[in-house]
């Protein structure tokens, strides 16, 4: 982990097909205060990976799973949502030049 202390923002990516999309956050979070309580407070993006298997409802549910928290739904497969993650990571890495 020691090299993403050199990085500009984080993107946690969380799969859609977690069975616990809140837990999961949380323990990256948690993970990276034990290495190092530094990197929690840098710039991050959190996606969810796989958002060809979900509806709208179930966008909604992770959403409410992580409130508080922006969060971007795309697939690989299909290139949803691609092209918005893409930009959210630029404009992020952007900032902090």
């Amino acid at each position: 982990m020691r090299h993403i202390e050199r990085n500009a923002a984080l993107l946690f990516l969380i799969p859609a097909d977690s069975p616990d999309h809140k837990n999961e956050f949380l323990t990256l979070l948690s993970e990276l205060e034990k290495f190092n309580p530094e990197l929690v407070v840098k710039q991050r993006v959190v996606a969810v990976s796989k958002a060809d298997m979900l509806d709208e409802e179930l966008k909604e549910e992770i959403r409410q799973q992580l409130k508080g928290v922006e969060v971007l739904f795309f697939s690989s497969v299909t290139e949803q949502g691609v092209a918005e993650l893409l930009d959210v990571l630029w404009r992020t890495v952007s900032a902090d030049v």
